[in-house]
Protein backbone atom coordinates (compact mmCIF):
# COMPACT_ATOMS: atom_id res chain seq x y z
CA UNK A 1 0.00 0.00 0.00
CA UNK A 2 2.73 2.72 0.50
CA UNK A 3 3.99 1.83 -2.75
CA UNK A 4 0.21 2.70 -4.18
CA UNK A 5 0.32 5.45 -1.71
CA UNK A 6 3.39 6.58 -3.09
CA UNK A 7 2.17 5.70 -6.46
CA UNK A 8 -0.76 7.70 -6.14
CA UNK A 9 0.63 10.71 -4.95
CA UNK A 10 3.57 10.87 -7.79
CA UNK A 11 0.58 10.00 -10.33
CA UNK A 12 -1.42 13.33 -8.66
CA UNK A 13 1.54 14.97 -8.37
CA UNK A 14 2.29 14.36 -12.32
CA UNK A 15 -0.76 15.30 -12.96
CA UNK A 16 -0.65 18.49 -11.60
CA UNK A 17 2.50 19.10 -13.09
CA UNK A 18 1.05 18.23 -16.39
CA UNK A 19 -1.83 20.66 -16.03
CA UNK A 20 0.04 23.69 -14.89
CA UNK A 21 2.00 22.70 -17.55
CA UNK A 22 -0.86 22.65 -19.75
CA UNK A 23 -2.40 25.83 -18.60
CA UNK A 24 0.98 27.66 -18.74
CA UNK A 25 1.24 26.30 -22.16
CA UNK A 26 -2.73 26.54 -22.70
CA UNK A 27 -2.46 30.32 -22.42
CA UNK A 28 0.61 30.82 -24.31
CA UNK A 29 -1.36 30.54 -27.66
CA UNK A 30 -3.27 33.43 -27.52
CA UNK A 31 0.39 35.09 -26.53
CA UNK A 32 1.66 33.65 -29.01
CA UNK A 33 -0.48 34.80 -31.63
CA UNK A 34 -0.81 38.16 -30.52
CA UNK A 35 3.13 38.73 -31.12
CA UNK A 36 3.03 36.61 -34.34
CA UNK A 37 0.62 39.01 -35.42
CA UNK A 38 2.52 41.55 -34.70
CA UNK A 39 5.57 40.12 -36.06
CA UNK A 40 3.48 39.37 -39.32
CA UNK A 41 2.13 43.15 -39.46
CA UNK A 42 5.87 44.20 -39.09
CA UNK A 43 7.04 42.25 -41.84
CA UNK A 44 4.36 44.04 -44.18
CA UNK A 45 5.17 47.09 -43.57
CA UNK A 46 8.68 46.24 -43.69
CA UNK A 47 7.91 44.03 -47.47
CA UNK A 48 6.05 47.21 -48.30
CA UNK A 49 8.43 48.97 -47.89
CA UNK A 50 11.04 46.95 -49.59
CA UNK A 51 8.61 47.11 -52.76
CA UNK A 52 8.62 50.96 -52.56
CA UNK A 53 11.98 50.57 -52.27
CA UNK A 54 12.32 47.98 -55.13
CA UNK A 55 9.80 50.50 -57.80
CA UNK A 56 12.04 53.23 -57.03
CA UNK A 57 15.18 51.56 -58.13
CA UNK A 58 13.66 49.85 -60.52
CA UNK A 59 12.96 53.40 -62.00
CA UNK A 60 16.21 54.78 -61.15
CA UNK A 61 17.03 51.64 -63.37
CA UNK A 62 15.10 52.22 -66.15
CA UNK A 63 16.47 56.15 -66.60
CA UNK A 64 19.68 54.34 -65.91
CA UNK A 65 19.35 52.37 -68.98
CA UNK A 66 17.95 55.59 -70.87
CA UNK A 67 20.69 57.78 -70.34
CA UNK A 68 23.49 54.44 -70.99
CA UNK A 69 21.40 54.68 -74.45
CA UNK A 70 21.52 58.30 -74.86
CA UNK A 71 25.07 58.14 -73.62
CA UNK A 72 26.21 55.25 -76.18
CA UNK A 73 24.49 57.17 -79.07
CA UNK A 74 26.23 60.80 -78.24
CA UNK A 75 29.43 58.38 -78.23
CA UNK A 76 29.10 56.40 -81.61
CA UNK A 77 28.28 59.60 -82.86
CA UNK A 78 31.71 61.53 -81.28
CA UNK A 79 33.60 58.65 -82.95
CA UNK A 80 31.99 58.63 -86.80
CA UNK A 81 33.10 62.91 -86.12
CA UNK A 82 36.34 62.00 -85.00
CA UNK A 83 37.04 59.23 -87.94
CA UNK A 84 35.60 61.96 -90.37
CA UNK A 85 37.66 64.87 -89.24
CA UNK A 86 40.31 62.06 -89.20
CA UNK A 87 39.77 61.05 -92.84
CA UNK A 88 39.63 64.96 -93.35
CA UNK A 89 42.99 65.54 -91.88
CA UNK A 90 44.57 62.92 -94.01
CA UNK A 91 43.16 64.18 -96.90
CA UNK A 92 44.44 67.73 -96.82
CA UNK A 93 47.83 66.28 -95.56
CA UNK A 94 47.97 64.27 -98.62
CA UNK A 95 46.86 67.47 -100.67
CA UNK A 96 49.52 69.41 -98.80
CA UNK A 97 52.17 67.30 -99.67
CA UNK A 98 50.62 67.48 -103.28
CA UNK A 99 50.61 71.13 -103.08
CA UNK A 100 54.06 71.17 -101.74
CA UNK A 101 55.25 68.51 -104.64
CA UNK A 102 53.48 71.00 -107.50
CA UNK A 103 54.84 74.29 -105.77
CA UNK A 104 58.65 72.40 -105.74
CA UNK A 105 58.15 71.30 -109.50
CA UNK A 106 57.02 75.39 -110.61
CA UNK A 107 60.02 76.71 -108.28
CA UNK A 108 62.29 74.78 -110.40
CA UNK A 109 60.21 75.69 -113.72
CA UNK A 110 60.35 79.18 -112.49
CA UNK A 111 63.91 78.67 -112.12
CA UNK A 112 64.87 76.94 -115.56
CA UNK A 113 62.54 79.95 -117.22
CA UNK A 114 64.81 82.63 -115.16
CA UNK A 115 67.93 81.29 -116.09
CA UNK A 116 66.92 81.03 -120.02
CA UNK A 117 65.55 84.38 -119.61
CA UNK A 118 68.69 85.48 -118.12
CA UNK A 119 70.41 83.82 -120.91
CA UNK A 120 68.14 85.04 -123.88
CA UNK A 121 68.19 88.63 -122.17
CA UNK A 122 72.16 88.28 -122.80
CA UNK A 123 71.99 86.86 -125.75
CA UNK A 124 69.63 89.87 -126.77
CA UNK A 125 71.86 92.41 -125.38
CA UNK A 126 74.52 90.80 -127.91
CA UNK A 127 72.42 90.65 -130.80
CA UNK A 128 71.37 94.43 -130.43
CA UNK A 129 75.08 95.31 -130.02
CA UNK A 130 75.70 93.73 -132.78
CA UNK A 131 72.69 95.03 -134.68
CA UNK A 132 73.82 98.69 -133.41
CA UNK A 133 76.87 98.27 -134.68
CA UNK A 134 75.54 96.84 -137.92
CA UNK A 135 73.70 100.28 -138.14
CA UNK A 136 76.95 102.51 -137.11
CA UNK A 137 78.56 101.12 -140.58
CA UNK A 138 75.28 100.97 -142.46
CA UNK A 139 73.77 104.68 -141.93
CA UNK A 140 70.69 103.08 -139.72
CA UNK A 141 68.04 104.55 -141.49
CA UNK A 142 67.39 101.02 -143.19
CA UNK A 143 67.42 99.22 -140.08
CA UNK A 144 64.79 101.77 -138.40
CA UNK A 145 62.27 101.33 -141.02
CA UNK A 146 62.41 97.63 -140.84
CA UNK A 147 61.62 98.18 -137.46
CA UNK A 148 58.99 100.50 -137.86
CA UNK A 149 57.51 97.61 -140.42
CA UNK A 150 57.74 94.89 -137.44
CA UNK A 151 55.22 97.06 -135.36
CA UNK A 152 55.35 98.37 -132.03
CA UNK A 153 57.23 95.49 -130.16
CA UNK A 154 59.91 95.60 -132.56
CA UNK A 155 60.04 98.96 -131.93
CA UNK A 156 60.18 98.24 -128.29
CA UNK A 157 63.14 95.37 -128.27
CA UNK A 158 65.28 98.10 -130.28
CA UNK A 159 64.70 101.17 -127.91
CA UNK A 160 65.54 98.80 -125.60
CA UNK A 161 68.65 97.66 -126.80
CA UNK A 162 69.42 101.21 -128.00
CA UNK A 163 69.32 102.33 -124.32
CA UNK A 164 71.29 99.24 -122.72
CA UNK A 165 74.01 100.16 -125.24
CA UNK A 166 73.82 103.51 -124.17
CA UNK A 167 73.97 102.23 -120.17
Amino acid sequence: MAIAAIFAVVAVAAAGGVGFLLGYYGSRPEAEATGLKEECNKFRSDIEALSTKLTDTMASLSAAREENADLAERVAGLTRHYLDQTNRMREVEQQRGTAEMHASELEAEVARLQEKESHLTAKVTEQGAQLLDVQKRRGGLSILQQDSDEGPRSKMTFDGLKEAQVN
